[in-house]
């Protein structure tokens, strides 16, 4: 339950208070968050299954470049997204990294067959309306026995509906209508520069409900062996495989086989 108090907090700050978190307040301060939270949560896992050396990494919905920030001291990193005003703040703050990055869909990437190391896909896929398309093309452009991480909310977790920061309550978004949802989010206006009501009400939308066997037999239809994976619930962190009543965040790390 730490996480479900921690964002209770931030709501009550945010709402009470009238606080704005430091986070949203400019790009550079995302960034940095975000570079953070990937040097401690997800370099650990990428570093168990390759060296994280002299890699050409993509990382997919790479906002305003905090994972590219982190990874691209040691390796090619290329942060794509469809948001140009994004990238060019992420080409800014990224400046003398060994980075570079592309506006364009992840159902067609722009990168020829098994030419990366490793693919990032942190906290978008289940925004993503083919979810298939997009495995299928990390799966083409990753090199034989190298690896995707895949990190999602599940809709039907206690905070699938990714509308915490306006509703600190589990399953909200079961409980209230869409159109209720999305008048409270605009009435309650904006968190902060770089998180306006109107960009978490398109989020919100764009969500495909996707579960967690869904995406376990998506990949296993694909070239994937699903090396690790693990479910941080309401109750506990790091369950093997966990399902999506209870689930905070589902994390997989999935391998290209190199053959069959």
């Amino acid at each position: 339950m730490k996480q479900f108090f921690i964002y209770f907090k931030s709501w009550v700050d945010r709402w009470v208070f009238k606080k704005t978190l430091d986070i949203h307040k400019d790009a550079k301060r995302f960034v940095l968050f975000g570079a953070e939270y990937c040097k401690k949560e997800i370099v650990p896992l990428l570093s168990k299954m390759l060296s994280l050396s002299q890699k050409k990494i993509i990382d997919v919905g790479c906002g305003y470049g905090g994972v590219v920030y982190a990874l691209s001291d040691k390796n090619y990193v290329v942060g794509i997204d469809t948001d140009q005003s994004r990238i060019e703040s992420a080409k800014e703050i990224c400046i003398g990294k060994n980075a570079s990055f592309i506006k364009t869909n992840a159902e067609k990437l722009p990168f020829v067959s098994e030419y990366i190391d490793i693919v990032i896909i942190n906290d978008i896929v289940e925004h993503i309306k083919d979810v298939k398309s997009v495995m299928k093309e990390v799966e083409r452009i990753l090199k034989k026995n190298c690896i995707a991480y895949v990190s999602f909310t599940p809709y039907y977790g206690p905070r699938g509906g990714h509308i915490w920061n306006y509703f600190p309550f589990l399953y909200i978004h079961f409980l209230l209508p869409n159109y209720i949802i999305t008048w409270v989010i605009k009435k309650m206006g904006d968190i902060g520069p770089l998180a306006t009501a109107e960009y978490d009400v398109s989020q919100y939308k764009a969500l495909n409900k996707l579960r967690i066997n869904t995406f376990r037999k998506i990949v296993r239809d694909l070239k994937f062996q699903i090396e690790f994976e693990k479910t941080d619930s309401i109750f506990f962190n790091g369950i093997k495989k966990g399902t999506d009543l209870f689930a905070m965040e589902y994390t997989a790390i999935l391998r290209k086989k190199v053959s069959g």
